[in-house]
């Protein structure tokens, strides 16, 4: 179990202070590394992280000044905060000291109640900044992620937008010519519209998930009515890439959980399965019951397709994560759809996995409990 009590690292040349200064602190639960010397201090602040330097000013060798001046100049130990150990008499070395870094002092001989305030206090001080500088650090990398999401989202949605407007525009001109030809440039609309609503979905999806503005509604469903209206919301797109598609439904189950949540998993898992998968080959939708187990409701979309690498694997369900294998019709993915899974399976309860190798095609599995059980407020 990892040990999260704050380290505080004592150096001091003097065994007895050291345990001095131990005794006083080990009952407010710190974990507490000791040094003697300056040069071993600098070696142990390398190998681990402290969240507080007790410093003394004068030891042999290397002294305070040159400890805290060395810490305070490495990128890696310049945020820990340091408070000098030292004799009353030494107030202009204080000053000096204040100016290498050091936030506070503590005179010998140590007032116990005092020395525990001051440490106490640098540490929440020391908590409360790093708090700051991991949510700044977030906050840029969702601002990082959200401007590279409208990037691909906008160069996705043009595409599909330009297959749209041609069609309409040769419809418009071309209106008296044949019906399948006519019925061909329709299926190819329909396709590009479909795209564009699953890449505005995901993006709503991601945005609500994001603010705590989504909300789930748990209603009674049947697994097997699930798999029949993505296949017909599919169809278009399964005929037009001669896709094989395979519906293997074991028995029909019911089950209490979000209708539109699942309805966008689903319909991301099937959307990629036709994606990678080549013409004439196959894709098959399975609904499983697994009885008498946490997840007794499971959906598999397994397809025929390139097949993902054990490393990519590792990162599937990350953010803007693309596959090094190709779309066989030359398509860009936006990388979003595997991770808004991965959320949306988690506000569900269920869980997400993914068996793969590289020229045998993927297989999605989809595992959720029988009911919802949204968490109140």
């Amino acid at each position: 179990m990892p040990d999260f009590r704050p380290r505080v690292l004592i150096v001091d040349d003097i065994a007895a202070n050291i345990q001095l200064v131990a005794s006083i602190l080990e009952k407010e639960g710190y974990h507490l590394s000791f040094a003697q010397r300056g040069a071993d201090a600098l070696q142990l602040l390398q190998q681990r992280k402290f969240d507080l330097v007790l410093l003394d000013l004068h030891m042999p060798g290397m002294d305070g000044f040159e400890v805290c001046k060395q810490l305070k100049q490495n990128p890696l130990t310049r945020e820990i905060p340091v408070i000098f150990l030292t004799a009353v008499s030494e107030t202009e070395k204080l000053v000096m000291g204040l100016q290498f870094g050091a936030v506070d002092y503590i005179t010998k001989p140590f007032e116990p109640m005092e020395l525990q305030a001051r440490v106490r206090t640098h540490l929440s001080l020391k908590a409360a900044k790093d708090k700051i500088i991991w949510q700044n650090q977030e906050l840029e990398r969702m601002t990082r992620e959200k401007s590279e999401l409208m990037g691909i989202v906008a160069h996705d949605l043009k595409n599909p937008l330009t297959v749209i407007v041609s069609g309409i525009e040769y419809l418009r001109i071309k209106e008296l010519e044949l019906a399948s030809n006519s019925s061909r440039r329709l299926n190819n609309m329909l396709i590009a519209a479909q795209r564009m609503n699953a890449l505005v979905g995901n993006f709503l999806s991601l945005e609500s998930m994001e603010t705590g503005k989504l909300q789930l509604n748990s209603e009674r469903l049947q697994g097997s009515d699930l798999l029949k209206e993505l296949l017909v919301h599919y169809q278009e797109w399964v005929s037009l890439r001669e896709v094989n598609v395979y519906l293997e439904i074991q028995e029909r189950l019911h089950f209490e959980t979000d209708l539109l949540a699942l309805q966008q998993i689903l319909e991301n898992l099937f959307s990629n399965a036709l994606k990678y998968t080549p013409a004439h080959q196959s894709v098959w939708l399975r609904l499983i019951s697994q009885p008498q187990t946490p997840y007794p409701i499971r959906f598999e979309i397994e397809d025929q397709g390139p097949g993902i690498s054990k490393s990519e694997q590792e990162q599937l369900f990350k953010p803007f994560r693309r596959l090094s294998s190709p779309l066989p019709n030359g398509e860009r993915s936006t990388g979003l759809g595997l991770s808004i899974v991965k959320r949306l399976t988690a506000l569900l309860g269920g869980k997400i996995s993914c068996s793969s190798e590289l020229g045998k095609g993927s297989c999605f599995v989809l595992e959720l409990p029988e009911k919802l059980v949204i968490p109140s407020l």
